[in-house]
């Protein structure tokens, strides 16, 4: 066959791979907002993994560069941007150091490897504040946070450094699901309620083996686990008066229904003050999604925010300092 022959079928592949990832790009990012995940099928576009996003585009970028055709690559470069600002959450806040930060988060699922406790990056957490843990089935902290006082319940774990002066555990009312830790804290910049939070995909029988017989069954039921959890959230925000801190694994990327509800009172200190993806969810050490998230509300202020190292776990964390609107602390 004649060269010319292949470099046209060449051309025309790329512009069809062009095409495509637009159309999915495009069309992804939009179903993924609305219906969004009020419909099983499209709950799928939301909840797919961010980092596929920008691979569409990218990959027929290639493809155009090599057959040179250089509108199908404007065009990709185009949907490529679009990718990684949309559905892929790069964030591009300027990189500034923080102005006398009064107040520093870290929190960190660790994926069940609290006996290994002292291969997390305790360095990083005993520079902060408040360390908010999820899934620490074991006990592997003693006398590796000198200077916190504890509280617990279940799997979560929040240190403080300073004084818990109440605890409570906040029930999403459904059988099966952990309750979340609320505690309200005294640290040197003021007084603050912290909620330590691990959302749940689904009811222990309606776990993994269950959703690959019935995949649309599965996606409905992790959409209304997750109503019950969040509305949880909200109904303890709505009774809060003191500067608000919601902490942890939260189980669902930034495009859903839910964060985009938790923003309307909360500010993610990642969004508002971070830099690039921030993907925290690393299986096998592959970045896919942001879904642990550091909300700051009611007399916070986001001053930077960065993931940090996962450790042992599949899990990063997220480290957020922050101060108190006005320059006030929350009381005394």
């Amino acid at each position: 066959m004649p060269r010319w022959a292949d470099l046209e079928v060449a051309q025309r592949g790329a512009w069809v791979a062009t095409l495509v990832a637009a159309v999915l790009v495009l069309a992804g990012w939009a179903l993924s907002r609305w219906p969004g995940d009020r419909h099983w099928l499209t709950t799928a576009f939301t909840y797919s993994p961010q980092a596929l996003w920008p691979l569409l585009p990218l990959g027929a970028l290639v493809w155009a560069l090599v057959a040179r055709i250089w509108p199908a690559a404007a065009l990709d470069l185009a949907m490529l941007a679009i990718a990684l600002l949309g559905p892929g959450g790069l964030c591009l806040n300027p990189g500034r150091s923080p102005q006398s930060p009064e107040l520093a988060v870290v929190s960190h699922n660790l994926f069940g490897q609290a006996e290994r406790a002292d291969e997390f990056a305790l360095a990083e957490w005993l520079q902060c504040d408040v360390i908010c843990l999820q899934e620490t089935d074991a006990d592997g902290f003693e006398g590796l946070l000198p200077g916190y006082v504890e509280a617990r319940a279940g799997d979560l774990r929040t240190f403080v450094r300073g004084r818990i002066l109440s605890t409570e555990r906040i029930s999403p009312g459904m059988r099966g699901l952990p309750d979340s830790l609320a505690t309200e804290v005294e640290v040197a910049a003021g007084r603050l309620q912290v909620l330590n939070v691990h959302i749940e995909m689904s009811q222990p029988e309606m776990s993994y083996p269950y959703w690959r017989r019935l995949w649309p069954d599965y996606l409905r039921h992790t959409v209304r686990v997750r109503e019950v959890q969040y509305a949880a959230i909200h109904e303890w925000l709505a009774a809060q008066e003191l500067p608000v801190i919601v902490a942890g694994d939260f189980n669902t990327p930034p495009p859903s229904r839910f964060c985009r509800r938790m923003s309307e009172s909360l500010t993610d200190c990642f969004s508002a003050a971070g830099r690039g993806t921030g993907y925290t969810f690393v299986p096998h050490g592959i970045p896919v999604f942001r879904i642990d998230y550091i909300w700051a509300g009611r007399g916070l202020q986001p001053a930077s925010c960065r993931v940090g190292p996962s450790g042992p776990s599949d899990h990063r964390s997220v480290i957020a300092q922050m101060r108190f609107a006005g320059g006030e602390g929350g009381g005394s």
